[in-house]
């Protein structure tokens, strides 16, 4: 028997069953009615809708060497409740835990944002080589961390830090990492409120590195928990009534991928930030994971023509970029814009796109800024 937590107060009681058909299955014993407040946003109560929140909780099976972290501790990716013994559900985004029901232990004593990891799980998770056979828990935000890029959480300076790598075995891949630095060049012109990326090298391999922006009493939740069947319609109708200020910031970020091309802004990787004292959103979360933009995978004769590559990249939800601008754009980011006017990226003491793919896409961007500002504004 589990019991899900928010700090250490008991939110459902629960079982983890064994289907001969369908596998594992959800099986709910006991609610506590009083503390429904508590419940995680977006949460359908109910055994199949649980379920579906554990499942999405843990490591997704796309990542890069999700099968060897997972084996290499006696697992499978559809070996949820090994999973949840392992690590507790204890994540990285929020303040929730699964524990099982005999367990005597706090919050305090386990949580992940003030404890140290075990760091050969962070370098399995990155680079899939190591050696781990965990007896029992093991502190680690590796097993709950979303994403399919190779990743690795480390602590450093009293800070805790995502280090993130690229794609791998093909010749236009890799990039992801830069992007990231690059794009986050571009928020920073454009005075968006967003997550500071730096590159590093990490064990040979170039990756991206931010620092965490949730906290111990502060969680990130993604846009899709939030509004169910989520389009942008939807998502731009749900934030407009929750504030006008965070519905500003949310077209704010779809200008910006506009610019910068981003082909990822699903809405997973967007979403809104909780006090989880009163498990209440308070905030849009800062713009972040920009990795597939700024034509990541294009190939070096792309860059010969880039408004002409350009045209053939389209929005996650599959549209032009245009189209969504015509749709969302104010004078307010046509002032962001405006910023972008002259702008040219800071190069990496160390790592750097090639020179030439680095000023094709910055005479790309001063193009692109003076084509959206000349798309009339949403009345």
């Amino acid at each position: 028997m589990f019991c899900l937590k928010q700090y250490d107060t008991p939110l459902v009681w629960f079982a983890i069953t064994d289907d001969p058909i369908d596998g594992q299955q959800c099986r709910i014993s006991r609610i506590d009615r009083e503390q429904m407040s508590r419940m995680p946003l977006g949460l359908r109560l109910d055994d199949a809708g649980l379920m579906e929140w554990l499942r999405r909780r843990i490591i997704p099976k796309n990542r890069e060497y999700v099968d060897t972290l997972l084996a290499k501790n006696g697992l499978s990716h559809s070996d949820t409740r090994g999973i949840l013994r392992i690590c507790r559900g204890l994540s990285l985004n929020d303040s929730y835990w699964v524990v099982e029901d005999d367990f005597s232990g706090t919050f305090a004593d386990f949580n992940l944002y003030q404890h140290d990891f075990v760091k050969v799980l962070s370098l399995i998770a990155y680079t899939g080589y190591g050696s781990s056979r965990v007896k029992g828990f093991s502190s680690s935000p590796e097993f709950t961390t979303s994403g399919m890029l190779r990743k690795g959480w480390r602590r450093l300076n009293g800070g805790i830090y995502l280090f993130k790598g690229g794609t791998s075995g093909a010749a236009n891949t890799g990039n992801e990492p830069y992007s990231e630095y690059y794009a986050s060049q571009i928020a920073e012109r454009m005075g968006l409120r967003h997550v500071h990326y730096d590159l590093s090298k990490w064990k040979k391999n170039v990756c991206s590195v931010c620092e965490l922006f949730s906290d111990i009493d502060h969680s990130f939740v993604p846009i899709y928990r939030l509004v169910e069947n989520a389009t942008l319609r939807t998502v731009a109708e749900y934030l407009r009534s929750f504030d006008p200020g965070v519905y500003d910031e949310f077209v704010d970020m779809l200008i910006f991928d506009a610019v910068i091309c981003n082909e990822d802004r699903h809405f997973g990787n967007f979403g809104m930030m909780v006090d989880n004292r009163t498990n209440r959103p308070y905030a849009l979360a800062p713009i972040f994971d920009n990795g597939l933009s700024l034509f990541n995978y294009g190939m070096p004769d792309d860059f010969d023509d880039l408004p002409a590559y350009a045209k053939t990249r389209l929005t996650a939800t599959g549209v032009p970029f245009e189209n969504v601008v015509r749709e969302f754009i104010t004078p307010r980011q046509k002032e962001q814009l405006r910023k972008m006017i002259g702008f040219t990226f800071t190069r990496h003491k160390y790592y750097n796109l090639p020179a030439k793919r680095l000023k094709a896409i910055e005479q790309f961007l001063q193009q692109r800024v003076r084509e959206l500002l000349e798309i009339p504004c949403k009345e």
